[in-house]
């Protein structure tokens, strides 16, 4: 069994969503010897069943939908499995699928989330009695936590898509009211132009937008570690219970069990707290850059955390960040500015400074002086074209290897450094990348 599990872990490690679902439902049907093997999701109002992969005699078909009622599994809603070794035609004749393909064993085990709903099934049949049935259950009880994470992960991103929708429908409305106030004002040139200049301000903070997607995409990872070593350990307990209800327990299958506990928690552990410290820093970091309110905060503390965050997009470069903090680190200013300053300058090495191959590394140091903080923010990417530091920061700048304007979000560091912290900040020139450099301090408690 150890390394049935291990070559289907291995083969399905790396994917995600669908073909997650198509490359484990090819796998398991390998394994138990199914002539038929899926995985289908349940619609609890039609009482349906849709597959999300369908394997038949080895090989991917087309998926299918098919009614619930009169089926092995129509009381799905219930939790319980659906095991008939044999002669399932015969207590099921009103079964329409299944008397077309003469059906013979079925076995169907609901997959449960966390919060009790059943939201899909697993289901093997084949057109002879079923041999290997506690070899196939196992199975599935082992892997039906990774399939209900996949389909809770591919909700969530549904629901984002969703959301993503619907606010480009709020904003194409806001430019129609836009639009349409403008004509009607004598100085309809001028406003305008001021309403371009703050949407495209606007739209530069919508970077924390790329944060979400690369933190749901992070999270995956410890997630899916994590429940696939639970269900290893589940499974490795059960048999050392039978083991020892059975009398049949021995100095070797001791030492296994030990092993497995040894190797496993370990894991769990680390890949859990991973995701916690994951999603904390994500949900503090967004809410601080929603509710811009002065806080006394540590500020090396507070860099490394929203440095954190920003993984996911550093990854997109293979690019590195190396972090120094200062001595006196405690004051009193506002934490969503320091971090819409970062995620800023940061998105904008890898998108446009980070555009050849080699080593990309990004150096941020915080020094105190005379009670001033300054912080100093390098790249080794194209760097900008001479001449263009003082432009840079306006609300439209131009980028080298570029063909047109962009906003770099620039304009909006400058406008949270000084207007919002009360600070200053300019570009230092540097032989290679960009050196940006910023400063300010401790806003009345």
């Amino acid at each position: 069994m150890e390394t049935l599990l291990a070559d289907i872990i291995k083969s399905v490690s790396d994917s995600r969503g669908v073909d997650f679902f198509a490359e484990l439902t090819l796998q398991l049907d390998k394994v138990i010897a199914s002539d038929l093997t899926f995985i289908a999701r349940i619609d609890h109002k039609q009482a349906r069943a849709t597959t999300v992969a369908f394997v038949d005699q080895g090989k991917l078909v087309d998926n299918i939908s098919y009614s619930l009622i009169h089926s092995p599994c129509e009381q799905v809603e219930e939790n319980t499995l659906c095991v008939y070794p044999q002669d399932v035609c015969l207590q099921f004749p009103q079964d329409d699928f299944l008397i077309r393909i003469k059906a013979v064993g079925y076995l169907g085990m609901p997959l449960t989330l966390a919060d009790g709903r059943v939201v899909a099934i697993v289901v093997a049949i084949y057109f002879k009695p079923i041999t290997e049935q506690k070899k196939t259950l196992s199975l599935f009880k082992i892997f039906s936590g990774r399939i209900c994470a996949e389909f809770d992960a591919l909700d969530r991103e549904a629901q984002l898509l969703e959301l993503n929708k619907s606010l480009v429908e709020v904003n194409d409305a806001l430019d129609d009211k836009i639009r349409l106030r403008s004509a009607e004002l004598e100085s309809a040139l001028n406003q305008l132009q001021k309403a371009h200049a703050h949407r495209l301000e606007m739209n530069k903070l919508s970077a924390l937008g790329d944060l979400i997607s690369g933190i749901a995409h992070e999270i995956n990872g410890p997630i899916g570690v994590a429940i696939t070593a639970e269900s290893h350990l589940a499974e490795v307990f059960k048999d050392f219970t039978a083991k020892v209800n059975g009398k049949g327990l021995t100095i070797k299958a001791m030492k296994y069990f030990i092993e497995q506990q040894s190797a496993s928690l370990p894991m769990i552990a680390k890949n859990l707290e991973r995701a916690r410290q994951i999603l904390e820093n994500f949900k503090k970091t967004a809410t601080e850059q929603v509710n811009i309110e002065p806080e006394t905060i540590s500020l090396n503390e507070y860099y490394q955390r929203v440095i954190s965050t920003l993984i996911p997009l550093l990854k997109r470069k293979k690019a590195n960040i190396a972090f120094t903090g200062c001595g006196d680190d405690m004051l009193t200013t506002l934490p969503g500015c320091h971090a819409q300053v970062l995620m800023n300058l940061v998105r904008n090495s890898i998108e446009h400074g980070f555009i050849a191959g080699g080593e990309h590394n990004i150096t941020i140091t915080i020094e105190k002086q005379a009670g001033i903080y300054i912080v100093d923010y390098f790249d080794n990417g194209v760097g900008m074209i001479q001449g263009k530091q003082a432009e840079i920061l306006q609300p439209v700048e131009r980028f080298i290897g570029e063909q047109t304007d962009m906003g770099l979000g620039l304009s909006i560091c400058r406008r949270l450094i000084v207007e919002e912290l009360g600070g200053e900040c300019a570009f230092i020139p540097c032989e290679q990348g960009v050196h940006f450099q910023y400063q300010f301090s401790s806003m009345p408690g």
